[in-house]
């Protein structure tokens, strides 16, 4: 087998770092796997295994550790304090999956700024945003989309809707209960995601087929992952089967019929029936739509010793435009990218060119527009008072 890539798993804000405690839970003493949890909150970062996953205190200096309250702003500040320092924790490592709870102030500001700040790095970068649920408040949900609008440009994300949930749990069930029942969710798929850079393909599918399928556009993720430990039973598979399409953050049947695009991988040992993988893969297809564009993977795991697992990941693409080309509030920035986008360049034939006259945007008077002007030579100068009024002050 191929020497497995190391992959560094950032947990950003209060439900980014209970996405990481589950993970460990599922991963103990992986040495490929690194954990690095950044809050504002110092009560949050208490929550971790200290041994193991790597703490970074965002802003502890000025919010005194307690927490960006919901302020996106706040929250991108805190995260700017420990940017370099978090690019240290995972250069070494060769792929970064971060994940956040979009909606409160620390992810929602932190996530597109350590995406920003990894964009050169250069190597595989998944986001996984976990957006609010239904009855959050609405200041939740404009963060939530702000945060997604800076992330679009990213190869890979993968925004979860919370309320999937509520196609496979009763509509009854506590708020703490399924905002616990997400976090493990979560961390099923990021553990679920590892096998595309830790197995041997033997039908590739990974991540380049997630990045051609989201280039250009955006979409909303379902992930299902299921796993059996006893692959020597008959029946092994079609539950397995059953167990994914109920996965908790899937969305259920309905979902995957809507999705447009589907990344389908069965991870097993060495020794696994392909015939049986086969009957599992063909069966899934029922839940698809004819239309949809469906990927399958094979990959071999000598971790996976008489177990097998399925990882589902659905893609329902949004109709509207990207950020690229969303339409946003015409700011003075905009405006005036759009009148150098309409300048034409200078045509000449010498090594020295003249450069020309900046299109910049007017100069207004601001609060001041409503005062006297004062005019020497047709143009408006500000004087200082003392002049205009001729006071003589002694020095």
């Amino acid at each position: 087998m191929a020497t497995p890539y190391s992959i560094a798993v950032v947990g950003i804000g209060n439900a980014g770092i209970h996405v990481l405690n589950e993970i460990f839970n599922r991963i103990q003493d992986d040495p490929s796997i690194k954990l690095i949890a950044v809050d504002s909150d110092e009560k949050s970062l208490a929550q971790i295994n200290p041994e193991r996953i790597v703490a970074l205190s965002a802003g502890f200096d000025w919010t005194d550790g307690l927490g960006s309250g919901g302020d996106l702003l706040r929250g991108e500040r805190c995260a700017a304090q420990v940017r370099d320092a978090l690019i240290e924790h995972v250069t070494p490592s060769d792929v970064v999956i971060l994940v956040g709870g979009v909606g409160g102030g620390m992810a929602s500001g932190g996530l597109p700024l350590f995406f920003r700040a990894m964009m050169r790095m250069r190597k595989p970068l998944m986001i996984i945003p976990m957006m609010p649920f239904g009855f959050e408040g609405p200041q939740a949900h404009v963060n939530a989309k702000t945060a997604l609008n800076e992330l679009s440009g990213a190869d890979v994300l993968l925004p979860v809707a919370n309320d999937l949930l509520f196609a496979s749990v009763p509509h009854d069930i506590p708020a703490k209960e399924a905002f616990s029942l997400a976090d493990r969710s979560i961390a099923d798929a990021v553990v679920g995601l590892f096998n595309l850079f830790q197995s041997d393909p033997l039908i590739p599918a990974g991540y380049a087929n997630l990045k051609n399928m989201l280039t250009g556009k955006r979409a909303t993720a379902g992930i299902g992952v299921a796993r059996t430990d006893d692959t020597d039973n008959p029946d092994c598979f079609t539950e397995i089967l059953s167990d994914m399409v109920n996965s908790p953050l899937l969305g259920g049947t309905r979902f995957l019929k809507e999705a447009d695009a589907l990344l389908c991988v069965m991870t097993g040992s060495s020794d696994i029936s392909i015939g049986e993988m086969r009957k599992a893969l063909d069966n899934l297809k029922v839940h698809f739509s004819q239309k949809a564009i469906v990927v399958n993977g094979l990959l071999v795991n000598p971790k996976y010793q008489n177990a097998a697992q399925l990882t589902v990941i659905a893609l329902k693409f949004d109709p509207t435009p990207t950020a690229e080309t969303v339409n946003r509030n015409e700011t003075s920035v905009t405006k005036t990218a759009a009148r150098l986008r309409q300048y034409v360049p200078i045509q000449s034939g010498t090594l020295f060119q003249e450069q020309p006259e900046l299109p910049l945007q007017e100069l207004t008077r601001g609060v001041f527009t409503s005062a006297p002007m004062t005019l020497i030579d047709g143009q408006d100068l500000d004087i200082p008072t003392y002049q205009r009024l001729a006071v003589q002050i002694d020095f």
